[in-house]
């Protein structure tokens, strides 16, 4: 796996990859600590491949030990290094109130899935988790039912869409009420316009 670990990174690097993303294995166990030193040390190794060709890379909370979002958080720290990150899939833990495991990864979130159940029932609530904690990255929708799987994603991508959009429009509003706020003399003239 170490072996072909090194071609894929190599192949990113080709490509112009942003994010990699290479899952832990294990079971859905708490992390041990030769675990947690092992997976540590090779993500650091390739971390270091990761910066020097411009990409991030990481596990996503997709199956095994990585399905419980302490033993990421303790990988995380583990790791400790700029280009490592977390593929983020919204919700998806085995040991955890959902909300809750996505906060505690946030911070090392550089990629997202949100999957059909999110982006049909609490989208805004539950990408507010990660952009309370500065989220900048990509949102990525996940789909796999093999039915109509075009128009689906497309109402997936509207529905993330109208949420950032959504949160773009209120802080722009926050800001112009703020600036109407700070500024004397006539509220329906500019600066400009009441000096001139």
């Amino acid at each position: 796996n170490h072996r072909h670990g090194w071609k894929h990174l190599h192949a990113a690097a080709a490509l112009g990859a942003k994010t990699v993303r290479f899952d832990t294995g294990g079971k859905i166990l708490p992390i041990t600590q030769e675990q947690l030193e092992l997976l540590a040390a090779r993500y650091r190794e390739y971390c270091e491949f990761a910066a020097d060709h411009g990409f991030r890379i990481g596990p996503e909370n997709h199956w095994g030990l990585s399905l419980r979002a302490d033993n990421l958080v303790r990988l995380a720290e583990a790791v400790d290094h700029p280009a490592y990150g977390i593929l983020l899939h919204l919700g998806h833990w085995e040991d955890e109130e959902p909300t809750e495991g996505d906060r505690k990864l946030a911070p090392w979130a550089v990629h997202t899935h949100v999957d059909a159940r999110i982006s049909r029932t609490n989208p805004a609530e539950r990408m507010q988790v990660l952009l309370d904690a500065g989220y900048a990255g990509y949102w990525g929708v996940e789909h796999h039912t093999a039915q109509n799987e075009y128009s689906e994603v497309a109402v997936q991508l509207a529905e993330i869409r109208r949420v950032l959009s959504r949160n773009e429009w209120c802080r722009q509003d926050a800001e112009t009420a703020s600036r109407k706020l700070a500024k004397s003399g006539n509220p329906l003239l500019t600066a400009e316009q009441e000096r001139g």
